[in-house]
């Protein structure tokens, strides 16, 4: 049963590690980021709907949980906005270490709700990624693009006010019902700035956006699949394993995501941007795996007062990029 969790695992971090990486190949070939965010949210949208009632569950949000879903819609659809609009400026492996900061703030976020002290093991491994992703950024910004840091970032914060407000819900409501109204959100603003020629006119001239060539049309196709894909997967997997368990494994996609750039975008990094990015997932790995002990170990002394649902904490952000 564990095997299985892994393997789903795994086919998530692989799914969304590539997304990066082709929607970078689908602006090359004249798509419009908004274009590719609109196509990939609908898709999105109606797979979950179609999937939500086979399943039988109800799309309704009780009343006492609106707020919490509100965050998490909000959330997500600045994961969506910035995460894919920082490709366009950054490249994905840069993307990558920057949005996955989420863990560290995080860890503060919960330190400072909790009113309690971190392990001193997670605060050194997450310190330590710090450095790593600061290597990675690099300590020359002036070669780098500002607006893509910045989206990257935002992305980052959108990750963790999704993750505060999933880990809120109480346990007989699905937080992954958000990608329904995530979806519907990031295309109710997106769709009227695409219809009135309000897009990106520096990456697109041409109105709505679409590729110029089939290889462009192919990668639009294969970002909205593999994020359906990847957060599928995610979901399949916490039927055999807990959640902190999935999220744990869910680290390695950024590794995933700077492997699909190096060989898809051709994306080249200096040695010192390549250990930076190692020292950081290893960090983040250590962090998390330190981190998801000590809850377990706290669970194991008593019921936890802020988490409603225990086996939501750490949820891994599969829905988001």
């Amino acid at each position: 049963m564990i095997l299985k969790g892994v393997l789903f695992t795994l086919a998530s971090a692989i799914s969304l590690g590539v997304v990066t990486s082709f929607a970078q190949i689908a602006y090359q070939e004249g798509t419009q980021p908004l274009t590719l965010i609109m196509v990939r949210s609908l898709v999105a949208v109606l797979f979950f709907v179609t999937w939500f009632r086979l399943r039988h569950i109800s799309l309704l949000v009780p009343r006492s949980e609106w707020h919490h879903f509100c965050f998490i819609a909000i959330g997500m659809t600045l994961i969506s906005y910035g995460y894919l609009y920082a490709v366009a400026y950054i490249s994905p492996g840069l993307a990558a270490a920057i949005l996955y900061t989420f863990p560290v703030i995080i860890l503060a976020v919960e330190a400072w709700l909790q009113r309690t002290t971190p392990p001193s093991g997670v605060i050194i491994s997450f310190i330590i990624a710090i450095i790593g992703i600061a290597m990675c950024v690099g300590f020359n910004v002036t070669q780098i693009n500002p607006i893509g840091i910045f989206l990257a970032s935002l992305a980052s914060l959108g990750t963790v006010c999704y993750l505060v407000a999933a880990n809120r819900v109480r346990a007989n409501v699905k937080p992954v019902l958000g990608m329904v109204y995530t979806g519907l959100l990031v295309i109710g603003i997106g769709m009227p700035i695409l219809l009135l020629g309000l897009g990106d006119a520096a990456l697109s001239s041409h109105s709505l956006g679409l590729p110029q060539s089939s290889l462009g049309w192919w990668s639009l196709l294969v970002v909205a699949i593999t994020y359906v894909a990847g957060a599928s997967f995610s979901l399949v997997a916490v039927n055999y394993m807990r959640a902190s368990q999935v999220a744990l494994i869910i680290n390695f996609e950024p590794l995933v995501t700077l492997v699909a750039a190096w060989l898809l975008v051709n994306e080249r990094l200096s040695q010192m941007q390549y250990l930076g990015m190692l020292v950081a997932i290893v960090a983040i790995f250590t962090g998390s795996y330190l981190q998801v002990r000590s809850d377990r170990q706290a669970r194991s002394r008593s019921f936890p007062q802020w988490h409603s649902n225990p086996d939501q904490s750490h949820i891994p952000n599969t829905i988001t990029h």
